[in-house]
């Protein structure tokens, strides 16, 4: 990292200092991080010899393989900062109310983004990659460009609801709070709100990292909000209270959007343009989306409704109840991302391998 510091200094000696922008620096601290995949379908192996890599990783599985491991090992890293900031503000509050308030305010968006972003990922990219194939790569960068605007738009709408039926939605969930107890958790929840809309920007700037085989950075980046977090936290918590860990949390929103950019910047691909028009391959990305939005809405459920039970308890047992359930949580939460990254694009590259032959073959048989 520090190489790459250095080199956007060099060349510079009479005004350099003036040329360092906050880009330029992430993207000197990014480019370790941007790794390809060593799952490239379409690729031949080569011949072996000694100083290759053995026959098992010049496969299709054990490409796989390799970039599962990848995966596994940087998304448990990245996880574990959510740990980190439980363990800090568990030290700063304790099992209380405030906390209590805080879990509550954030289960609504954690839950949006959660189950946005893997509905999204698993729709997005087997169509990026049937679009990279058939068409020209201009083609598949406006593809991009239609799903941000798209989602931008649906989630800052989704954000302008979320703030305004907040009235309604905090005392539903937080059912046994009492009346300061819940003005509390509304105003947290209309602080966090805008992380809805500035997570549409890593939902669809990450899916198509992962198309581009470029696993390692969306794999950190879920741990970037999180460090933000904690060091808000630890910087202003005795000024401003649990509202510290809640600006913390939007606050390492628009950090995350910052890093996914200028990922995508430094990535050697066009930073595609947001233009909002529903394309007919845009339209197809939604035939499947909404199915798998609303099934993921279902099935992850649970946590929200353990959470909604915990609130109508003893004060304190929300706090109680995501102490205890984060390491089940976190094992969850990395197996869930190994497969939806770096295994999504092998299997839609294989998909796309059985429609080619199958259309050679009804040609064939119509041939005879």
């Amino acid at each position: 990292m520090t190489r790459h510091v250095a080199k956007i200094w060099a060349g510079r000696p009479a005004r350099g200092w003036r040329r360092i922008t906050i880009s330029n620096v992430l993207s000197a601290i990014l480019k370790p991080c941007m790794g390809t995949g060593d799952c490239d379908m379409s690729a031949t192996p080569s011949a072996p010899n000694k100083r290759s890599k053995s026959r098992f990783a010049a496969t299709p599985l054990g490409r796989i393989a390799g970039a599962t491991l990848v995966v596994t090992a940087l998304t448990a890293l990245a996880r574990s900062t959510t740990v980190a900031r439980e363990i800090t503000a568990a030290s700063a509050f304790g099992a209380g109310d405030e906390l209590d308030a805080y879990l509550i305010a954030s289960a609504i968006p954690v839950y949006l983004l959660g189950a946005i972003a893997g509905s999204f990922q698993s729709a997005f990219v087997p169509r990026y990659i049937a679009l990279a194939k058939e068409k020209d790569q201009g083609g598949a960068d406006r593809f991009v460009g239609n799903a941000l605007a798209v989602t931008v738009l649906g989630m800052g709408a989704v954000t302008l609801v979320l703030a305004a039926a907040a009235q309604f939605i905090v005392p539903l969930m937080a059912s046994g709070f009492p009346a300061d107890k819940i003005i509390m958790t509304r105003e947290l929840l209309y602080f966090m709100v805008p992380a809805v809309m500035l997570g549409a920007v890593p939902v669809v700037y990450t899916a198509w990292l992962n198309a581009l085989e470029l696993y390692r950075l969306p794999s950190l980046l879920p741990g970037v909000g999180p460090l933000v977090a904690v060091t808000i936290l630890l910087l202003f918590a005795p000024h401003f209270g649990i509202r510290a860990l809640a600006i913390g949390t939007v606050f390492g929103a628009f950090i995350e959007v910052l890093v996914v950019v200028t990922a995508a910047r430094i990535s050697g691909h066009r930073i595609p343009i947001p233009r909002f028009k529903i394309s007919p391959d845009l339209a197809k990305v939604g035939t499947e989306f909404w199915p798998l939005l609303f099934g993921t809405l279902l099935f992850s459920s649970t946590t929200l409704v353990d959470q909604i039970m915990a609130a109508s308890l003893d004060p304190g047992s929300v706090a109680a109840l995501s102490f205890g359930s984060r390491v089940t949580a976190l094992v969850i939460a990395v197996a869930a991302c190994i497969l939806s990254s770096s295994q999504l694009r092998a299997w839609a590259w294989a998909l796309r391998f059985c429609q080619l032959f199958r259309g050679w073959s009804l040609i064939t048989i119509g041939q005879h």
